[in-house]
């Protein structure tokens, strides 16, 4: 009582101070509810209050006219005084169930009129004001409806914000009866409308249910706004993020559902069928993706009211002509467009009209699936099965039966494309959705076996993902489709994709893990009997479906399995075994699980066996080694440290050993001191000559394991320098080298240098005896390189010297000790300067060396070569010289590929790249090293895409490079002689040369010019080539064939025309070239005109470009004259073959401009 006539009191003195203490008094009393204060006046206190503080707040707000000339305090002090007026304005609101006083609504009017001009930093104020205003609308009070622009303004404002929340857009969601008092016509409504468009392709109101449906509410209530809005929309369609594209086809949808009968049709229209026109027609295949995921959303919708109606009625004048459209991009849009619409109904339509319209979709269906594109055809057969099993009881039969037999006779032969076998196979997949399609399956998926074994690994993979959905089908057996010993040969053989789902079909069959042991040991053998290597490919993959123990005991049971062999064979040749001494072995045989298990194994099983234990152990090798699995790597260290000798006494045979000593590597040394002891001995006793790597790599990993790398360093330095010696001592122009002190073997043994490069060699390959040589063994390294090193010394000599002088030098050890020292090196010094920023530098200081010595050593033998008189001087025979050439060939090969892992890993600068020049050339150049082309063109590969990014001085480099490689190509495709192994050459570097000129491409994103120089050198090679043919006489008469063309200019021209912007700058260049007024000569217009009626020969030709030369060539001012030709006093052939070629292309161009 006592608060209410205080509040009046101050109102009627309109002492905006006092009003403010009073209000923020109550704020921190909690016996102060505004609302009881207010609802306590009578009708007539309640207009005379309002009327004094609508006199109050109106001072207030008319004081803000002057707000430059306040100081803060006094603005802070008006900004208060209005927050009072709010809280009583709201509290008076929310209180009174009957009318508000006049006085309240005019003094809210004018605080919505300056709610945008309140500042951004009183955002409390401003939420107030629009709390206020909601509370309007929300209890419906009269005069509502002028408080509602600058509320919803407002609200959109708040929820663009990074940090809106649902509760800020529910907020605007309470006022979506308001909207249609939205003057979209009027000026004023302009920054609404600004707000509007910009929400959306905000994430605050895309995201959330309730922004959508604030959107669809908003978009049908202006035609013209709603035009607007939806080219925003299109504009922004790239940039929104993809989870948020769906959300528009929920706002066009909403706001069809909204729409009246004026705006509908606008909306069908301007929006949703310009959404289908351009989802047809559209040329990027991102955008068209975008515009199916908005369509997708309304076709789900087909059960609502109408919409079928509408779908039919706006795809009608579109649909069934983009289907037969010539151009094959819009014919798949469109077959996209449809699978997902169908079936286009019209449920205003009678009966009759309807099954003809759903017979015109399967006669569409019908032309898809014998579409001349194979993009179509596939989807088309996807979108068949898509519908098959979706409406299959709706669907006709005789439709049905048409459809599969289609799929399964036909298309699933298709020769012309793998993607069309894919997707009959993935099209099967679903059609499995159904179940009442499995009986008329199952007779005829058999005929689809030997897909199974198609060239495409797709076809392959989508084949074993049939056999995968059929195994959980009780009435299919997927055997029936085919059969096991398949399964396994593509198992064993095939890639690691293909393999692992076939894993899912076979596991449970070979492996059943809820059987008993017998039962699994027994298909194991049938496994490892019908296919070994698939077997092994079988363990390799067989932990993945299996839990670590249940591993570690599957191993255990193997084992046991073997012991129980050895044991069964010892009582069949000795009755007296049992009651033997040997009690050791028989609690070890009684330890094993499956005791029950008794059976004679063949040797290829003891084989099989072993090799499961082998790969199943070091599979899970890693988890056992985690402390949570510390038991169980315990139980197999003690079964193993007493199985291994047992069965090593058994089986004496190499590939037992070799597997036992892998899986005794496994083991602490100290169980199995008989092996660590002795592997050294057995690496030093195997024999140089008759050994592989079966023999030694075993015993090698096992010495790194067991910390006997020390040992094997020594052995190998000590052949290694024995080696050396020897092959040093040959040499009549060396001295002979003193030992160094070291560990001595034996002091009289023979040396075995090419065996101890096999082992250094297996030991920088495996990962992990590399990572303990170059972390703990780095002297070795270094006392090991000392001795390499003298490799560059025998190859000098070897260079230099006549080939029978040494004789016994071997070429193999030589290119083997030069490939070890330049790797031994760059690892030992990228191991040294691993944390060092001048890594880089470092390395292309060493390669530069190595480079440098094979520029001064080697390339002389290559470029002595081309002069036969030099070569003849130096050698004495033929296969001497090939010899020679040979290892320098193989030398270098080793050094390039070395340094194309290095330019994988680093940058280099411009010397180094010029020094690569120097090597490269001479190479290319030469007849008998033209093999290196393949390498080279890798190396520069990576110096094109990695190393010239704003580097144009490399990339000059490179485009040296390469005109010097084409030139060489096209001269050497000229020669006679070894034309066999240049067009190996040619097609072996096909490749490679593919993805330079991909690499190459790339540059026109920073140095247009610099692409263009680049086919510039391609034109003028192949032209070169072509002009000395025709010089020879080789291109008389206009050719019969594509192929017809020389073999360098074929080769790279059907590599440039795999690509059409490949295409496009070979023939700007070419256009150039003809301007520019190079042919001068006879013999190149014969070679141009050759190589353009030859093109025209190519299917696929790019037509347009060939007018345009042929247009621009006969404009050049030496174009050979019929006057000229006619003159048959010399070059009769010539002058014949010119005219041949002008009259053949200009018929041809004659018919393809009619």
């Amino acid at each position: 009582m006592a608060m209410r006539i205080k509040l009046l009191s101050i109102a009627q003195s309109e002492d905006s101070k006092k009003l403010v203490e009073l209000v923020q008094l109550g704020k921190k009393d909690p016996g102060v509810d505004w609302e009881e204060v207010i609802s306590g006046y009578s009708r007539k206190e309640l207009d005379q209050l309002w009327e004094s503080l609508q006199k109050l707040g109106t001072s207030i707000i008319l004081s803000l006219d002057k707000v430059d000339d306040f100081n803060e305090e006094e603005l802070e002090t008006v900004f208060q005084s209005l927050q009072c007026l709010v809280i009583l304005a709201t509290a008076t609101v929310v209180s009174n169930t009957a009318q508000v006083p006049p006085s309240l609504l005019e003094i809210s009017i004018l605080f919505h009129d300056i709610l945008p001009s309140i500042p951004s930093r009183k955002d409390k104020l401003k939420d107030e004001f629009c709390s206020l205003f909601e509370t309007f609308w929300i209890k419906e009070k009269p005069g509502r409806q002028d408080l509602i622009d600058n509320t919803i303004l407002y609200l959109f404002e708040l929820n663009m914000r990074p940090k809106s929340t649902l509760k800020m857009i529910k907020r605007l969601w309470q006022l979506r009866e308001a909207f249609h008092l939205i003057e979209f016509d009027d000026p004023s409504t302009q920054t609404l409308r600004d707000q509007i468009c910009q929400s959306l392709i905000n994430p605050n109101f895309m995201k959330r249910d309730e922004g959508v449906r604030i959107l669809g509410s908003i978009l049908p209530l202006n035609a013209s706004f709603m035009k607007t809005c939806h080219e925003i929309i299109k504009k922004n369609l790239l940039t929104v993020p993809r989870n948020l594209i769906p959300k528009y086809g929920q706002v066009y949808f909403r706001a069809w559902q909204m729409s009246n009968e004026q705006v509908r049709p606008k909306l069908e229209t301007d929006c949703v069928q310009d959404i289908m026109y351009h989802a047809i027609h559209a040329s990027g295949i991102q955008l068209v993706k975008i515009l199916r995921k908005i369509l997708d959303y309304i076709h789900r919708q087909k059960r609502q009211k109408g919409v079928d109606e509408m779908l039919n009625r706006l795809y009608a004048p579109i649909l069934w002509r983009s289907l037969k459209a010539a151009n094959s991009v819009v014919r798949l849009n469109s077959v996209f467009l449809f699978v997902d619409v169908f079936p286009l109904q019209n449920p205003l339509a009678g009966v009759e009209e309807n099954n003809d319209l759903l017979q015109n979709q399967f006669n569409s269906f019908d032309n898809l699936l014998m579409d001349s594109c194979p993009s179509i055809r596939s989807r088309t057969i996807l979108g068949v099965c898509q519908i098959l099993s979706a409406y299959w009881q709706m669907i006709p039969k005789e439709v049905i039966k048409t459809y599969i037999t289609t799929l399964i006779e036909d298309l699933a032969w298709d020769g012309a494309a793998a993607e069309v076998r894919e997707s009959v196979l993935k099209g099967i997949v679903l059609l499995f959705n159904c179940h009442y399609c499995h009986l008329i399956l199952q007779p005829i998926l058999p005929q689809l076996q030997n897909l199974f074994h198609d060239t495409s690994e797709k076809v392959r993979i989508a084949m074993v993902n049939l056999l995968i959905k059929v195994k959980g089908i009780r009435k299919i057996k997927y055997w029936s489709i085919v059969s096991v010993e398949h399964l396994l040969v593509r198992l064993a053989i095939d890639t690691q994709p293909v393999a692992r789902r076939i894993m899912q079909i076979v596991f449970s069959s070979f492996l059943p893990l809820d059987k008993s042991a017998e039962v699994q040991v027994t298909r194991i053998i049938c496994l490892i009997e019908t296919n070994p290597k698939a077997s092994r490919i079988f363990f390799q993959h067989a932990p993945k479906h299996m839990s670590l123990e249940q591993v570690v005991s599957f191993i255990v049971l193997l084992c046991g399995c073997i012991l129980r062999c050895i044991r069964n064979e010892k009582v069949a040749s000795d009755e007296s075994f049992q009651e033997s001494d040997n009690h050791k072995d028989e609690s070890l045989y009684q330890e094993q699980e499956g005791e029950n298990i008794s059976m004679s194994l063949e040797m290829n099983i003891i084989h099989g066996f072993l090799d499961a234990i082998t790969i199943l152990w070091t599979v899970v090798e890693p988890e056992l080694t985690k402390p949570s699995s510390k038991i169980m790597k315990e139980k197999l260290d003690k079964i193993f440290s007493k199985a291994i000798p047992v069965i090593m006494r058994h089986f004496k045979d190499l590939k037992s050993n070799s597997a036992l000593i892998i899986i005794a590597s496994k083991l602490p040394p100290k169980l199995v001191p008989y092996l660590s002891h002795q592997c050294l001995t057995k690496l030093k006793k195997l024999d140089e000559k008759t050994c592989c790597k079966e023999d030694y790599s075993a015993l090698i990993e096992m010495s790194c394991s067991w910390g006997k790398m020390n040992g094997l360093l020594d052995l190998i330095l000590e052949w290694l320098t024995d080696g050396m010696k020897n092959k040093l001592d040959s040499s009549s122009t060396f001295k002979q080298l003193k030992r160094q002190t070291q560990v001595r073997f034996t002091v009289n043994e023979v040396p075995k240098p090419i065996l101890g490069l096999k082992f250094l060699f297996h030991v920088v390959e495996q990962p992990n005896c590399r990572a303990l040589l170059l972390n703990k063994h780095q002297k070795n390294i270094l006392d090991i390189l000392e001795q390499l090193k003298n490799v560059l010394k025998l190859l000098e000599h070897h260079f230099d010297t006549n080939n029978q002088e040494l004789e016994s030098t071997d070429d193999r050890f030589l290119l083997d000790a030069y490939f070890l020292y330049i790797r031994l090196n760059l690892l030992v010094y990228m191991e040294a300067n691993s944390q060092s920023t001048n890594d880089s530098v470092n390395l292309q200081k060493l390669i530069y060396q190595f480079l440098s010595w094979a520029k001064k050593k080697v390339m002389p033998v290559l470029e002595n070569n081309q002069d036969s008189s030099k070569s003849t001087r130096k050698r004495n025979s033929s296969h001497s010289k090939k010899k020679v050439i040979d290892l320098a060939c193989d030398l270098l090969q080793n050094l390039f590929t070395l340094l194309h892992t290095y330019l994988l890993m680093y940058e280099i600068d411009e010397q180094f790249c010029i020094q690569l020049g120097t090597l490269f050339e001479p190479c290319i150049d030469s007849v008998k090293s033209v093999k290196l082309l393949p390498i080279i063109l890798s190396c520069i590969i990576q110096l094109t895409s990695n190393q010239c990014s704003e580097r144009k001085l490399v990339v000059h480099q490179v485009l040296s490079i390469f005109g010097n490689i084409i030139q060489s190509l096209a001269r050497g495709s000229l020669s006679d002689n070894n034309v066999d192994s240049f067009s190996q050459i040619l097609t072996s570097s096909r490749m490679h040369m593919s993805n330079f000129l991909a690499a190459v491409f790339d540059l026109r994103m920073f140095s247009p010019p610099l692409l263009t120089e680049f086919y510039k050198k391609i034109v003028v090679a192949v032209l070169y080539e072509l002009t000395e043919a025709s010089k020879r006489g080789e291109l008389n008469g206009v050719p019969n064939a594509y192929q017809d063309l020389k073999p360098f200019a074929l080769w790279l021209l059907d590599i440039i025309f795999k690509k059409i912007s490949s295409v496009s700058y070979f023939f700007q260049e070419l256009q150039k070239f003809i301007k520019a007024d190079c042919l001068n000569e006879e013999h190149q217009f014969n070679a141009l005109l050759f190589m353009l009626n030859a093109l025209l020969l190519k299917p696929k030709n790019p037509k347009l470009e060939i007018q345009e030369c042929w247009t621009a060539l006969q404009d050049c001012s030496h174009f050979p004259k019929q006057s000229n030709l006619d003159d048959t006093s010399d070059n009769v052939g010539l002058k014949e073959s010119l005219k041949e070629h002008i009259e053949q292309i200009s018929s041809v161009m004659a018919i393809k401009s009619r």
